[in-house]
Formats: C-alpha cells, sequence, structure tokens
C-alpha cells in the first residue's frame, strides 16, 4: 500500500498461529504466545524463511498485543439427583453440591442452585425450580449407557452390559451371553448351556446338555453337575 508520503506498506496476510514448517513472506501476520501473552507479529524481513519465531525482532515486528485476562470464580458443579414424582413431603435440595430433579403433572423440573433446602414449593414456582429443559428421561438415558456407568452393580462397557469382573456379559448388539461361575436354575429351564464352569440344578429336573465352547480359552475347561436338593 502506497501512502500520500510515498511511503510503502504491506497489507497484512494473517496466516493463524505460528508454525515453524510453515514459509513466511513479508507482509504475513501470525499469532504467537510467549507464555505471559499472546500477541499479533507481522513479517517483515525481506527474504521469506521458516524456522524463525516471531519473537527474533529482525524478522518480526509486534503489531497487536493482548495480556493475560484474570483468572475468574471457580464455576459450580453440582450433581443431578434424580427424586421421582414431586411430593410435598419431601426435603429437596439445591445447592453447589445437588440440584435434585423431580417429575410434576408430566414435566422434569430441577432446583435452582440458590433453592438451599426446601419442601412444600411446588416446582412450578420459579423461587425453588426451573423446568428442566431437555426431557429428563433422554438426559438420564444417554447418562445411563455412558462408558463404566454403573448399573445395579453391573457395567456398561465395551458396548455391552458386563459384570465389574467380567465374568458375565449381556451382548445385546451380538445376541450373545457369556457366563463364567455359578448359574442356579429353574425346573421349568430348557435348553443348551456353554461356557459355564458350574452348574447348580434343582432337585427335579429334566435332561440337560452342556457344551465346553470352541474357543482358544475354553480348553481345560471343567463342568460339574450338583443336585441343590431343594
Amino acid at each position: 500500500m502506497l501512502s500520500d508520503s510515498g511511503d510503502v506498506s504491506f497489507i497484512g496476510v494473517y496466516r493463524g498461529a505460528y508454525r515453524d514448517d510453515y514459509v513466511y513472506y513479508k507482509g504475513d501476520e501470525v499469532s504467537y504466545s510467549n507464555g505471559a501473552e499472546t500477541c499479533t507479529y507481522r513479517y517483515i524481513y525481506p527474504n521469506p524463511t521458516k524456522g524463525v519465531k516471531p519473537t527474533n525482532t529482525t524478522y518480526w515486528e509486534v503489531v497487536a498485543k493482548g495480556q493475560q485476562g484474570q483468572k475468574g470464580d471457580q464455576g459450580e458443579s453440582p450433581a443431578a439427583v434424580y427424586q421421582g414424582t414431586y411430593s410435598s413431603s419431601k426435603t429437596y435440595y439445591g445447592t453447589k453440591y445437588r440440584l435434585d430433579v423431580v417429575k410434576y403433572n408430566g414435566i422434569f423440573y430441577i432446583a435452582r442452585i440458590d433453592a438451599g433446602t426446601f419442601s412444600g414449593v411446588v416446582p412450578t414456582d420459579t423461587s425453588k425450580w426451573n423446568p428442566f429443559g431437555a426431557q429428563f428421561e433422554s438426559v438420564a438415558t444417554n447418562l445411563l449407557l455412558a462408558e463404566n456407568a454403573n448399573i445395579a452393580g453391573w457395567l456398561f462397557r465395551n458396548n455391552r452390559l458386563e459384570t465389574q469382573n467380567g465374568s458375565i456379559y449381556l451382548d445385546g448388539v451380538n445376541g450373545e451371553v457369556r457366563l463364567q461361575g455359578t448359574m442356579q436354575l429353574s425346573t421349568g429351564w430348557s435348553g443348551v448351556f456353554s461356557d459355564v464352569n458350574i452348574f447348580y440344578l434343582p432337585a427335579t429336573t429334566g435332561l440337560k446338555t452342556i457344551s465346553m465352547g470352541q474357543d482358544m480359552y475354553d480348553i481345560g475347561k471343567v463342568c460339574r453337575l450338583y443336585n441343590s436338593g431343594k
């Protein structure tokens, strides 16, 4: 760009954050942080080059300077606790540690973080409650199926339900159930077993078929049948 005074100035071309492997040309601009602050630098050296950091004043000049902002206050992250259908006799909590969620007339509500400990305040009262926004069932389902979510002692892991020690799993995608351990059967059961170490059969039972499986880790497996005597 040529000014009325005859001085020539390059129009800056912003190239994003500085990278050592980029070639920069006169007029290129980059952002670069030296730890304490982030600045915008313009490449001023006549010949293109790469690998020269913006703090080298032979090649770069500062065109905009920023400062690190003050540290913000610690945010709150209370846990949402579902309390079922609203009851005027129950005590509810809206604190920085816990926000109760209830269902009222088919709609879900969550306690305000400044509600404190309270009871007898209907969820439509905005002094203590807020509408949940999204339907709680969908949110709860997504949370429930999070990896390693604990469901009555079972874990959702590897895209299936597993016991905590991994000895039993329920695979709904592939239609597989695997058990290693002890199984108690009712007298009405019928079918084929495989890959189970020990069976406890009721006192009255019919013919049962047991197969040992065909996987590598089934080699050497032993099946034992016990009559429970009940």
